[in-house]
């Protein structure tokens, strides 16, 4: 299992590559698989159940999608009681 610090590092690259590029399709063609490979690496049994990319606190994609396709488009910042 990889520690948590460890797990957050691929995730703030992906991060920044979002805030950089909102709309750039790159990246809600290819994070199902970023998503599943950071998943699979992080091994975070009962910590992590599902990421996603947030510009601007918006949800852009979600991973993974089967389950989570209410959460697209949800703005965090504004409501920021359900996340």
């Amino acid at each position: 299992m990889v520690p948590l610090p460890q797990a957050a590092t691929p995730l703030r690259m992906v991060e920044l590559h979002a805030q950089q590029n909102p709309e750039y399709p790159y990246m809600e063609e290819n994070f199902p698989s970023i998503a599943a490979t950071i998943m699979a690496v992080a091994n975070l049994p009962g910590d992590a159940y599902s990421l996603g990319v947030s510009p601007f606190g918006r949800v852009a994609v979600k991973y993974p999608a089967a389950g989570n396709e209410g959460a697209i488009g949800h703005d965090n910042l504004m409501h920021c009681q359900v996340r």
